[in-house]
């Protein structure tokens, strides 16, 4: 498997030193993912290409952000009467790539063109 566009040193020196050895951790597996996840859509990408790096660092950034809030895109809590709301943001994944407008960064359009091959006099018999 290829190394990923950041590293943890790099995403730490871009952000912030993770808390602990745990969230280092994750913050690896997060950004391995983001590189399969890059890779996988813009095949032969570069090694080195910025726009991978910047995209890896902030889907993995706004997947650290939230701490014990992970998930959550917002929250209330109130003292008094014990009111606790929260709501989903991204129920089903860790990395939320479209926040990142990642699609449009790497040049990829979510509204492709239509694409067909028609050789010239292969219309098949004409009535």
């Amino acid at each position: 498997m290829p190394a990923p566009f950041v590293t943890v040193e790099e995403l730490e020196a871009l952000w912030r030193p993770m808390k602990d050895v745990r969230q280092s951790q994750w913050a690896e597996l997060l950004l391995v993912a983001a590189s399969a996840w890059i890779r996988e859509r813009k095949p032969g990408i570069a090694a080195d290409d910025p726009t991978a790096k910047i995209i890896a660092v902030a889907v993995v950034k706004a997947a650290l952000l939230p701490g014990d809030w992970q998930g959550y895109k917002s929250w209330t809590r109130t003292m008094d009467d014990a009111t606790t709301a929260a709501v989903l943001s991204n129920p089903g994944g860790y990395l939320d790539f479209d926040a990142a407008d990642a699609y449009a960064l790497l040049g990829i359009s979510l509204n492709p063109l239509p694409v067909g091959n028609f050789p010239r006099d292969d219309y098949g018999p004409m009535l």
